[in-house]
């Protein structure tokens, strides 16, 4: 699983939908549903619903917060200041 995954999922939600998500992050429409389809390959689930909207499905909202997180510890991670 990719953080881009995660992102592109992420991304879709907050913008409401999957073409304006597209748009901000400088991706076709197709490449940004690529990556959560392998986001949903990989959890086995469908997390975004089908309609033109970033709407989440029942096991997305289940996730996304989890999702989050996970995004969130990877950037705290990135930024951490170098060992001495």
């Amino acid at each position: 699983m990719h953080t881009s995954w995660i992102k592109a999922l992420v991304a879709a939600v907050e913008y409401g939908s999957v073409e304006a998500a597209a748009r901000a992050h400088n991706m076709t429409r197709q490449g940004l549903r690529k990556r959560i389809s392998n986001l949903e390959a990989a959890t086995g689930v469908e997390l975004l619903a089908a309609d033109a909207r970033g709407t989440l499905t029942k096991a997305g909202e289940e996730r996304f917060k989890k999702f989050q997180q996970i995004l969130d510890a990877a950037d705290e991670v990135l930024n951490l200041e170098p060992a001495a």
